[in-house]
């Protein structure tokens, strides 16, 4: 049989944008061999939409001739305006790059702009300074040169950086605004009572500030884009203030990266906003010049394009003022990728359809009672999330990330909810939970009894008893313990069972005590279960709300327990039978993204392999082809009241040797069901 393959003009072209870094020190000679046209013509010839330029950077210089902040001292001429205009004659759209939180020449000439900590200290003169917005920085400089910027060179926007302006501040700008409103001194131990107050006030008070400065940049054009670096990311998991109309997803420069930019790039697209998802081409992100592999660069940016998302790939402008010698590649790379997963990619209305969605919330970031807002680097506080992102990854699990703000957009779609070690959902979150269950849907809360009663009573629970390990063992979710149970390390703290109905008991260490451990390892698991439940399940109405009280995925960001993968995918099947895509006897690194339309299902293959890490403390990445190839094979669910019916041209298991495969299956509308899938195949 021939494959029906069905051509579209109408795809989802992968969107692809470009930010030049240009933090420059004043010493060094800025545009003393541009070449803004070469600039402009590359980047237009690789199929890029939109560039952002520096206008000023973190030392506090200007990049054109500004009469309102301070021109970089070995500047000749205006690379800001002149590539400006290149990229604009080139069809481009332009944003304006502006630091707005670092500001290393405002600090220094009027240090009570800076920024205060709480030990009285503020930033170091000669290097980027954190200065504070609620003092008359604002008024006095950004905004004259927003307005400047605009007058002179109409951009299509402005991209803020860095949002350590929005951190603890004790200035005396501070100071007095908090003791006006609360009649006491700002509390500079995070342990007071009162620094839940400090934290609540910040965040209602940026949201302000943001939201008057997006108002006030309207003025000048109301359609102008304005972002603030992190703002409504994963960092800041809230809707955006109204007035600014794009967010960006900016990852660390360490670390896993196409996973990380897999798990941000699920979060921003259920936000519904533009959102630019940021990696750069450089091995150690802006630490360097040196390009990082072409699998690297590839696999990243599939993890981004595989969901839809505006990769805006981050780069270097070499201070002569024309491309240095590494954007080229990184360009032919990226344009190569682009039009090989656009041939194959989703028709335009094709829509996300995940399984299973995995819940976010500012409680997580924020603490439970909004304490930690902007204190210190909120991505440190990610990891239970990274953890379940990589775990439903790794198990091959078709899903969709949203904060509570956006969480419910999925819902028409998904079988299950997981709720990842959240201390406090928020009452209308809690409300819709208990509502969707009742009416059919399942809930997995992974070790959530923490602080919120009416959390406890939904899931049929009292709480929990004092802590009796420090790691457990889980006996297989189907009761048959023909297999060996499975190691979780971190606290265990039985629940009290209120009228739930318990699905699994613990298998404990051998003859351990809490806290103690044999030397430096653990217990043996014993031979018997414990009485002691650890999976429970409660009925609502037509739903089921589960509980798992380990920290499963805490865990597994910590330890990557490979066994874990096996043992969570087969409790995902138990809650969760007849998914849209699964991955057969899945052993990780192979993320599954579906879409469909009425006529179409495509099933993305994400490969994220081959990724090693070097360092000590901040590690770094390396992808190096080649890939090996490696079997596949995926379990499909019939939509309803249609069919999937092989093609003898598709055969199991599906290879995969480079960083993403597509496939398509053709839907055929029928009363009957059959056994078999139609499946176009399309790949890289």
């Amino acid at each position: 049989m021939s494959l029906n393959v069905k051509t579209s003009s109408a795809t989802k072209r992968p969107w692809l944008g470009w930010l030049f870094d240009f933090h420059t020190p004043g010493y060094v000679p800025v545009n003393t061999s541009p070449d803004p046209n070469g600039i402009a013509d590359a980047l237009s010839g690789a199929g890029i939409k939109e560039v952002t330029l520096f206008a000023k950077c973190h030392f506090g210089y200007s990049y054109y001739p500004t009469a309102v902040g301070t021109r970089h001292p070995g500047l000749k001429g205006d690379i800001f305006g002149d590539t400006l205009q290149a990229c604009r004659n080139a069809g481009l759209d332009v944003l304006a790059y502006v630091s707005f939180g670092l500001d290393g020449r405002a600090g220094e000439d009027h240090p009570e702009w800076r920024q205060v900590y709480a030990n009285g200290t503020s930033g170091n003169p000669g290097w980027f300074i954190s200065v504070c917005p609620f003092t008359s920085y604002l008024d006095a400089l950004v905004i004259p040169q927003i307005r400047e910027i605009y007058e002179r060179y109409r951009p299509q926007g402005y991209w803020f950086d860095t949002m350590s302006a929005l951190a603890p501040c004790y200035c005396a700008c501070c100071r007095e605004a908090f003791r006006n409103e609360y009649s006491r001194d700002i509390p500079c131990d995070e342990a007071d009572p009162d620094y839940a107050v400090f934290g609540s006030w910040r965040r209602e008070r940026s949201r302000r500030l943001l939201q008057s400065l997006g108002v006030l940049i309207h003025h000048l054009d109301p359609a102008l884009e304005i972002g603030f670096n992190q703002v409504g990311s994963l960092v800041f998991p809230e809707p955006l203030p109204e007035a600014l109309t794009m967010l960006t997803l900016d990852p660390a420069t360490h670390g896993q990266q196409s996973m990380q930019f897999s798990l941000n790039t699920a979060f921003g697209v259920s936000t519904g906003r533009k959102c630019d998802v940021m990696p750069t081409i450089f091995n150690q992100g802006w630490g360097d010049w040196s390009l990082a592999s072409p699998l690297r660069i590839r696999q990243t940016a599939a993890a981004v394009w595989a969901r839809g998302g505006h990769l805006h790939m981050g780069d270097r402008m070499h201070p002569q003022g024309r491309l240095g010698p590494q954007s080229p590649k990184a360009l032919d790379i990226l344009s190569e990728l682009r039009d090989q997963i656009g041939k194959d990619a989703p028709e335009e209305n094709a829509k996300l359809a995940p399984d299973v969605l995995l819940l976010h919330s500012a409680s997580s970031i924020y603490g439970s009672d909004g304490r930690l807002f902007a204190v210190g680097d909120p991505r440190e506080r990610l990891h239970i999330l990274n953890g379940a992102h990589r775990l439903l990854l790794d198990a091959g699990i078709n899903f969709a990330v949203a904060g509570e703000d956006f969480w419910e957009i999925w819902l028409d779609q998904v079988s299950l909810v997981i709720v990842p070690q959240i201390s406090v959902l928020r009452e209308d979150t809690l409300e819709r939970l208990m509502a969707w269950t009742r009416g059919g849907g399942t809930v997995l809360c992974v070790n959530c009894l923490l602080d919120d009663l009416r959390t406890h009573s939904w899931l049929g629970l009292g709480g929990t008893l004092p802590p009796v390990q420090d790691h457990i063992y889980l006996p297989e979710p189907s009761g048959n313990n023909a297999s060996d149970p499975v190691l979780v390390r971190g606290k265990f703290c039985p629940p009290i069972v209120k009228g739930a109905e318990i699905a699994l008991h613990a298998v404990l260490p051998y003859h351990a005590k809490f806290g103690e451990s044999y030397g430096w390892g653990i217990g043996p698991p014993n031979v018997d279960v414990s009485e002691l439940p650890v999976l429970t399940r409660h009925s609502h109405g037509d739903g089921e709300a589960w509980h798992l009280s380990v920290p499963l995925f805490e865990d597994y960001a910590q330890h990557g327990n490979w066994q874990q993968i096996g043992w969570f995918s087969r409790l995902l099947q138990m809650l969760m039978p007849e998914p849209r895509v699964t991955i057969v006897e899945p052993t990780g690194g192979v993320e599954v993204v579906v879409w469909e339309n009425h006529e179409s299902r495509w099933i993305v293959l994400v490969n994220h392999r081959g990724e090693e890490l070097f360092g000590t403390g901040r590690t770094w990445s390396r992808t190096l082809p080649p890939l090996p190839a490696f079997p596949v094979s995926i379990s499909m669910g019939d939509p309803p009241e249609k069919r999937l019916v092989w093609s003898d041209a598709f055969n199991y298991p599906i290879q995969i040797s480079d960083c993403f495969k597509i496939l398509r299956a053709e839907m055929v509308s029928t009363p009957e069901k059959s056994d078999q899938t139609e499946l176009v195949e399309a790949s890289a």
